[in-house]
């Protein structure tokens, strides 16, 4: 299956749509579509509502995601939104839920990160 990428923005904040597989033919395409966000964006929100699937490849692809987010001085905050439940369980079992912030829906990630614009 293949995967798909909507970029949008929500005032400062960029909001990823991602549908389809992430696995190890559109890791690659995941990983540097959200390394270029996070380096620009001042907030990346992930949407996962129409994520089938994530690989070890996809898991990878998250976890440089989330290290990238950390670089420098800027910290870029990263959430995770609207993941359905088998990715959300596979995720949490595999500890890598513990590195993100993650919304039931966009909106409610949207008020997350508005909130943590607000403190910086």
């Amino acid at each position: 299956m293949e995967m798909k990428i909507t970029v949008s923005q929500a005032g400062k904040v960029a909001v990823t749509a991602v549908s389809g597989y992430v696995d190890g033919k559109t890791a690659p395409d995941f990983q540097a579509q959200m390394l270029e966000l996070v380096r620009r964006a001042e907030a990346l929100l992930i949407d996962f509502a129409e994520v089938s699937f994530i690989s070890s490849a996809g898991y990878r692809a998250m976890l440089l995601v989330r290290q990238e987010s950390q670089q420098g001085e800027r910290n870029t905050p990263v959430v995770l939104a609207a993941m359905p439940e088998p990715i959300k369980d596979s995720m949490e079992a595999t500890g890598f839920l513990s590195f993100f912030t993650v919304c039931c829906s966009v909106e409610e990630g949207l008020q997350e990160l508005g909130a943590a614009h607000e403190q910086n």
